[in-house]
């Protein structure tokens, strides 16, 4: 029997309100058992920027000429996000609600239909649940980097961070693991 697929999913945003900013970047990191892990970046063009976060966009590295070169617009990135992250299967996020929120919202504006799988692992909620085993003070992923000594070069962009989260979830998986066999 073939085995539900993991997607590992990053946004980067205008802004933290899901009901006011819009999407920028998308990751998405497809991990099916037995078949090679599938890949997709996307650049998202605001269709409101003048609603934008300042801090938002230079933390995520926002430039306006290269999105306006080679993003999509909400519309297209809604549907290939939807064809995407289909059930069955996991959805993995360091801090899931919020982009889920994002996901939602833009696929809800862009009148895109959409069943995202139902199952939802949140990497920080699991780092908080962890501190005592880890000794960690904080779940955010900057810090989880410092703890385990990941470069945070390219932090804060959807790639970077989706490559980070795989590696946090493989890592987190494999403690609670290690317990169970204790």
């Amino acid at each position: 029997m073939k085995e539900d697929p993991i997607y590992f999913i990053d946004t980067e945003t205008t802004g933290l309100s899901s009901k006011r900013h819009e999407i920028t970047e998308i990751c998405i990191l497809k991990r099916q058992p037995g078949e090679v892990d599938r890949q997709w970046t996307w650049r998202v063009n605001p269709e409101h920027l003048y609603t934008a976060s300042v801090y938002a966009l230079n933390l995520n590295g926002f430039d306006f000429e290269l999105w306006a070169e080679t993003g999509l617009s909400q519309a297209e990135a809604a549907k290939e996000c939807a064809e995407i992250l289909q059930a069955p299967g996991i959805i993995v996020a360091h801090n899931a609600q919020f982009d889920l929120k994002f996901l939602r919202s833009m696929m809800h504006q862009q009148n895109q239909p959409f069943s995202f799988p139902d199952s939802v692992v949140c990497t920080r909620s699991l780092s908080d649940q962890l501190k005592i085993i880890t000794g960690w003070k904080s779940s955010s992923m900057d810090s989880i980097r410092g703890y385990l000594g990941w470069s945070t070069e390219g932090a804060h962009t959807a790639s970077k961070d989706v490559d980070d989260l795989a590696k946090l979830y493989d890592y987190l998986i494999g403690l609670i693991s290690d317990r169970a066999n204790l």
